[in-house]
């Protein structure tokens, strides 16, 4: 597989929190180099940091500000993405999410 050629189409990603199922950095680290943008949450900037991913590809969303990127308008919004944790009181967690 060749995820850079595959996916050399893209023109931005958007990323909301850091679930393995949502963020991989070895996506993020083989994608680095094409010419994509990438919306990141400002909690998440030092998890890609080590990837290598350039600043200047990366928007960084501010809740209720919606950024505009080739025609599409993407509202962020502060919410909490849960998961059930039978361990946690109440059985469910939360971890931030921009775009819920």
């Amino acid at each position: 597989m060749d995820i850079a050629h595959d996916l050399d189409g893209l023109s931005f990603v958007l990323l909301t929190h850091e679930h393995a199922d949502h963020l991989d950095l070895g996506m993020v680290r083989a994608l680095r180099t094409l010419p994509i943008l990438w919306v990141i949450p400002e909690p998440l900037l030092a998890i890609v940091e080590p990837t290598g991913l350039s600043r200047e590809k990366i928007i960084v969303p501010r809740s209720m500000r919606p950024p505009e990127i080739e025609g599409t308008k993407v509202v962020p919004m502060e919410g909490l993405h849960w998961e059930t944790a039978p361990s946690q009181p109440g059985g469910l967690r939360g971890v931030l999410a921009i775009f819920p």
